[in-house]
Formats: C-alpha cells, structure tokens, sequence
C-alpha cells in the first residue's frame, strides 16, 4: 500500500514539473516575442548615392519616424550605397511596391529642396506598397511625383531652363496646388528645354489651347506716381522651389480644350493682364478628358494563387494586359507564378477567368502571348518589332490619359529600354507602349520596385 502511494506521488510530481517547464516555455516565448516587437527588424535599400546619410539618422513615414538607419556601405563594385533600416514602425513598410527615397539639401538651378535638413538630419522617408513582405529594396534617386487617376500631363517647351525643378509647384491665381513639374530634359528635336508638369484633375477643365504657362517670379519689384514702389512675393515654396504658373482668358479667347500631352510655349514671366482673366469654367469637370486609344485598351490583370510549404497562404499579383488579334500579350510572370503553388491559380483578364491549363501561344521568357475568348480579341493595333527606341513613346496603363516618354527618357540596357523618369511605379505593371507617331505597339511596360523598364516586341513576336 505503502508503495502505490509513492509511485502516486511520483507521477503527480512529474506532471506538475511538466506543466511548471511548458508555463515557463509559454512565458520565454512571449517575452521573446515582445522583445522582438520593440526590436523591430532590419530591411536592406540600394541607393545610387548617399547624400550624406548617416547612422543613426530617421526614416519617416507621414511625418513620424518609423526607423532608423544602422549602417551605410559602399557597394562593392561602386555603383551605390547599400543602407540598412532598421523599422520599428508599421510591417507594411516592408512591402513590395515600396518606394523609398533619401531627402537632404539639394539645390538645382534656382530650386532649392530639403529645406529642413540645414537645420536638422537628412532622412529617408518612403511611400509603402501593398505587395508582400520583402526586406531588400532599390531605393530612387529623388522623390517620386505622384499621379491620380483624372490627372494630366502637359508639355511645355522654351529656349533655357525654366528656374523649377522636379517637385516644383503649379499654380493657378496663387493657388500653388493646382499642379507639379515633372521633370526638365532637352526635346527630342533640339528645339529648346522640354518642361513635363502634371495638372490636378480638378483643374485640367481650364487647359484650353489659349492657355497661357509662364514662369512665376518669386519676387517682383514695381514703382508707380501714384502706388510708389511695392513689392511682391510669391509663396516661400515658390521662393525655395521655383515654381510655374498658368492662366487661361475669356471665353472668346481661350479656345477648345486640348489633350493630354498637347506641348505648349511657355512664356518667360507673368502678364499684368493674367490676373483679370475670368475664364468662367467649372473646376472639376472631365468634360475635356482624353477618352483612350480606342484601339488600344490595356486590360486589368489578377493572378491568384496558394503557396507555402506548412501553411498555405493566398498571394496576388496584378497589372495589364494588351489584347491583340493573336491573343492577350501579358508579362510572363503575370501569366502565372513564378514560385510553386498548391491547387490551382487563377488567371483573371479583362473580367474573364482564362484557362490556366493551356500553354503559351509564344513566350520569349519576358512576355507572353495566351489563348483567349474572342471577346478579348482586339484587331485594332498595329505592331511594331524594333531594337530602337521611337522618337516620342506614350505608354497606356492605370491612368485615363498616357504617359509620355520621349527617347532621351530611356536607355538600352541587357535588351531592354531602362526608363529613366521616376513616376512609373508597379501599378504601370504590364502598361501598353507604342510610338506616338504611328500608334503601333512596340513592347510592354515592366516595373516593379520603383524601376521602370520596356520589354520591346522581338521578332520572334507573331504579328498573325
């Protein structure tokens, strides 16, 4: 009887001590894990130069700091700074689609951003994506321009360099958020300085062929019998940024409304006269809206799918297509995963779910050419199989109206056109380019991480 007892006792000392190692497993857990939450983690980004970051200095997101720096080195071959974050803020920093971009002092002609770093450290701040995890990124060389759907570009052409830059404001009657420069290059022709600004949806009703785009003054100096002398100044970011300005006469003077991309002449300085203009239209009225190509209408694109090697879990992708007589031309890791996947994907096209079980039509490897419904089918387009660069390019995705490039915008590199502007980000993913000038199509947009590229047709490409 004695015995039992003992063994009794023995089994339930065993037990407690189990339950006391699994409590204690429990406990080191969690506070391992909080340890780990107040760690954060560590992403990597590549920038094409260091403007003078430095360890310890802030990556900000919507004005709050969200990480720090931890380390800046040389890359080995010298083409950058690889910058390691560590990110104590939001996990969807760390997103595929991510754009990531270093702010300091820079002064470029008569522009000057950064301001606030003469007073304090330079950052990173960045725009998070919406793709999956990922901790290595490609940072941007200068913040990137954002545009919204309804939004337009125009070009304006002069003899020099206007005194903006990239970021610089547009406005209309003082009211600085009517637009923003994309960026300056020299034309195409030779003709002048090519100037690209971006007007706010709710202000492109006013761009008519009489508008007028001048150079705003940041100070003006005036004297009169009557007034004396008086002086104005525009905005302190017109003052620091440069900035452009725009103005569009009466009714019977203004004209009809232009497209995107229409270039006009921009005048060197503000007229008297500009300020009296009442061109009586509606803010905000798409009635001068381009309607698309109606030959090329790039297709929206969802790729579904399950992976993982324990648990599933569902991944996305998406972007554009083109429909062609042939069949839907699409990016090749559109057309399904890269990676293994459990079941079935699923290949969503223009509203239609395409079968998934049928091979290529053709494939270099870049881009892909699947079967399709006859209701996919486009007999519209013209192609173009070339190794050089059009003069002018419009490119046909996200957006009511194109995005345009000219050829000094790209450059060839391992058999692909590197888009140099920065405003294309992944949502242009699979985006329709053609040559201006003839309307055919020559390749597809490629982006991904911030960095643009343009896969052109080849000639193995099958035109019937």
């Amino acid at each position: 009887m004695t015995t039992a007892l003992i063994k009794k006792n023995n089994a339930v000392q065993r037990l407690f001590m189990a339950l006391c190692l699994v409590a204690i497993v429990i406990v080191a857990f969690t506070l391992w894990r909080q340890s780990q939450a107040r760690q954060g983690f560590e992403i990597q980004i590549r920038f094409p130069e260091g403007r003078g970051l430095k360890v310890g200095d802030p990556l900000d997101l919507n004005g709050v700091e969200a990480g720090h720096v931890r380390s800046v080195d040389l890359l080995e071959d010298l083409s950058g700074v690889s910058v390691t974050v560590g990110i104590t803020g939001p996990r969807r920093i760390a997103s595929e689609g991510s754009q990531f971009w270093i702010v300091g002092l820079d002064v470029d002609g008569m522009s000057v951003t950064g301001v606030e770093t003469v007073f304090g450290p330079n950052y990173i701040t960045v725009i998070p994506g919406s793709g999956p995890f990922t901790d290595h990124f490609e940072g941007l060389a200068q913040a990137p321009v954002q545009m919204a759907k309804g939004d337009a570009i125009y070009e304006l052409i002069s003899s020099v360099k206007p005194p903006v830059g990239r970021g610089s404001s547009v406005s209309w009657k003082g009211l600085d958020d009517a637009g923003v420069v994309l960026d300056t290059a020299p034309a195409a022709d030779s003709s002048g300085v090519l100037t690209r600004v971006v007007i706010r949806e709710r202000y492109v009703p006013l761009i008519r062929e009489g508008t007028v785009f001048y150079a705003e003054t940041p100070f003006r100096l005036e004297a009169g019998i009557t007034r004396g002398i008086s002086l104005e100044t525009g905005s302190l970011r017109q003052i620091l940024q440069g900035g452009l300005g725009f103005a569009t006469p009466p009714a019977q003077q203004q004209g009809g409304a232009v497209e995107p991309m229409h270039r006009f002449t921009l005048a060197p300085e503000k007229r008297d006269e500009f300020d009296t203009w009442m061109p009586g239209i509606p803010l905000g009225d798409s009635g001068n809206a381009q309607s698309r190509n109606d030959g090329l209408s790039p297709l929206e694109v969802t790729l579904t799918w399950e992976a993982g090697r324990f648990r599933s879990s569902t991944h996305q992708r998406s972007g554009f297509a083109v429909p062609t007589a042939t069949g839907i031309l699409i990016p090749s890791d559109l057309s399904r995963p890269e990676k293994e996947w459990k079941k079935e994907f699923q290949l969503q096209v223009g509203g239609e779910f395409l079968r998934t079980d049928a091979e290529p039509l053709w494939t270099d490897g870049t881009l892909s050419l699947l079967p399709a419904e006859s209701s996919l089918h486009s007999r519209a387009h013209m192609f173009r199989i070339t190794a050089e660069v059009p003069k002018e390019l419009l490119i046909y995705g996200p957006r009511d109206r194109p995005f345009s490039l000219s050829s000094t915008d790209v450059e060839l590199k391992d058999g692909m056109w590197r888009v140099l502007p920065e405003g294309l980000d992944s949502s242009w993913h699979g985006a329709a380019v053609t040559d201006r000038a003839t309307g055919e199509l020559v390749g597809m947009l490629l982006s991904e991480s911030g960095k643009a590229k343009i896969a052109p047709l080849p000639d193995t490409f099958p035109l019937n």
